[in-house]
């Protein structure tokens, strides 16, 4: 019965440590009509400037964008002379697209969806946590199976033993 204290124990230290579960990785979306951008890409923690070559969608329609900026906060986009205040940038092979400036999208500190329609132009930065780990039941499932097992295992040997 050693084996079922570990397994209560493991449940336990499971319970306790789910709560504190983290993100695996912050998912962003920055679409504008502005040249029709739209750019996807992730990162294993939230930054509020960004500065990224893997994209994983990264069109316009001035072509393809080989590297992307975003800023949610006052720094500005460094990829051409930017004004400071929340933006994006993009390079593409024909040259720069810089997006909204100072009274662009709206500043962001955390993941959300921030919408900024100005100029005739609307640009939407949506920010996701996805979380790979498994539920916490899911994990419960694993000691409790072993504990099975293990069980199954001694009824076997008994039954072999008479």
């Amino acid at each position: 019965m050693k084996i079922a204290r570990y397994a209560l124990a493991a449940l336990g230290l499971i319970a306790l440590l789910a709560p504190t579960a983290r993100a695996d990785s912050f998912v962003y979306q920055v679409t504008s009509s502005f040249n029709n951008v739209d750019v996807i890409f992730d990162l294993s923690t939230f930054h509020e400037f960004v500065e990224t070559t893997t994209l994983t969608l990264a069109t316009s329609s001035l072509g393809p964008i080989n590297d992307f900026e975003l800023s949610g906060n006052s720094t500005g986009c460094p990829i051409t002379p930017a004004p400071a205040g929340p933006c994006w940038a993009a390079l593409t092979s024909l040259g720069a697209i810089l997006g909204l400036g100072p009274d662009g999208v709206p500043s962001f500190t955390s993941p959300g969806t921030f919408t900024n329609t100005g100029g005739g132009f609307t640009t939407t930065v949506t920010i996701t946590e996805v979380s790979t780990l498994p539920e916490p039941s899911a994990l419960a499932l694993i000691p409790l199976g072993l504990v099975v097992l293990l069980v199954m295992r001694k009824r076997r040997d008994l039954m072999l033993l008479s």
